[in-house]
């Protein structure tokens, strides 16, 4: 059987080396350089487009919220003003008395309104004041608004005038107004025996004969103006009042004809015109008619904001204001109480005037103290005695 035969791996010849392994080596070597190579380039690529985000810095602590004053007046500064104001037309801070509304503040200077160019100048420098605004509705008062909201009022009222009586008794003059609807009423005054002054409303129907029987019985006779109040037209002084919105060319027709249907009238007083009286413009017309006949204007001081006694002044008219109601309450006891406070007032100031109207309880009231009005402690007398002369005349 013939012997099997056996592989065997041939050994190398020796002394003969392998070129394989170092080849090998130097691949593998070279591709790492390049992989290094390209590493390197790729992360400075990497970085040069690549930004990580901002990081974002902790949130602050929140701290308390400072208090901040709220913005204030510059009352101060006001007051700088009108002891400048008072100065320059020789007052002092006697004329000037001031308090606080919930209107805001209200300051009195006791005198008649500056000289136009002075007042304009005042508003003036009152405006440069910060955040204030000035308006000049009515004259003799000027409004004042700080950051747009009202702040306060200044108002210029003239002290008034006390007449020492020529006579050593206080002087009383009594209005009785809303006369000429009949004739009867009208006697029944006069029936009376007091000096009372007679208001007589135009356009009534015995309107023109009620003036001639007071006058023919020596009474004092006014025309008792018929103007627009503030509640119109829910309140209603008649088709032919004085309307604010009337011309004035319109407002001087209808009190001449006002003059025509009450003769002997010697003055004029307002019935109603809260709104009429507030207005300088409306005014100035038919007061200009009154200056023109001689008459003198009573201010029935139907609003607090009336310009009526002050302009009439300025305008050169004689003229004075209502001190009390008497009636507004129609009760007898009442009425006759007021009429005590007006005595009253009359001792104190040296004059005063009422106005009431031919209510029965007003008659009766004035029947009841008729013995105390014809005493001696006042004089009873007609209205135009209490009159204060054009303002720059005394």
């Amino acid at each position: 059987m013939p012997p099997k035969k056996t592989s065997r791996r041939r050994a190398p010849a020796r002394g003969k080396k392998s070129t394989q392994t170092p080849l090998k080596l130097w691949l593998a070597g070279l591709f790492l350089v390049g992989f290094l190579l390209g590493g390197l380039f790729l992360l400075g690529e990497f970085r040069r487009w690549y930004q990580p985000p901002a990081e974002t810095p902790p949130a602050p602590v929140p701290s308390a919220t400072p208090l901040v004053a709220a913005p204030v007046p510059p009352l101060e500064d006001l007051r700088v003003e009108l002891d400048s104001l008072l100065l320059r037309n020789g007052l002092g801070p006697k004329n000037l008395s001031q308090s606080e509304t919930v209107a805001g503040w209200v300051y009195e200077v006791s005198a008649p309104s500056p000289a136009p160019e002075i007042l304009a100048a005042f508003v003036e420098r009152l405006r440069r004041l910060p955040e204030v605004t000035v308006e000049a509705p009515p004259r003799g008062e000027l409004r004042l608004f700080f950051r747009g909201q009202p702040w306060g009022t200044i108002r210029f009222r003239p002290r008034p005038v006390v007449l020492r009586p020529t006579f050593s008794r206080p002087l009383v003059a009594i209005i009785v107004d809303d006369l000429g609807h009949d004739a009867q009423t009208m006697r029944e005054l006069l029936a009376l025996n007091l000096p009372l002054t007679l208001s007589v409303l135009p356009d009534e129907p015995q309107a023109a004969l009620a003036a001639t029987l007071a006058h023919e019985a020596g009474r004092e006779v006014l025309i008792h103006l018929p103007m627009e109040p503030q509640g119109f037209p829910a309140v209603n002084p008649g088709r032919n009042a004085l309307f604010t919105g009337v011309p004035a060319a319109e407002l001087r027709n209808r009190f001449r004809r006002y003059r025509e249907q009450v003769p002997f009238a010697v003055g004029a007083n307002n019935h109603m015109g809260s709104r009429f009286t507030e207005v300088p413009e409306a005014m100035a017309p038919v007061l200009d008619e009154m200056r023109q006949a001689g008459m003198f204007f009573i201010d029935s001081r139907t609003s607090g904001r009336s310009v009526g006694f002050d302009l009439a002044r300025e305008m050169g008219l004689r003229a004075a204001r209502r001190d009390v109601f008497l009636d507004n309450a129609q009760d007898e006891t009442a009425i006759v109480e007021q009429i005590r406070q007006l005595l009253r007032i009359a001792r104190q100031r040296g004059q005063a005037i009422g106005i009431c109207h031919p209510h029965e309880q007003t008659m009766a009231a004035l029947r009841r103290e008729a013995g105390l009005l014809r005493g001696h402690e006042v004089e009873l007398v007609p209205v135009s005695r209490l009159l204060l002369a054009p303002a720059g005349t005394q």
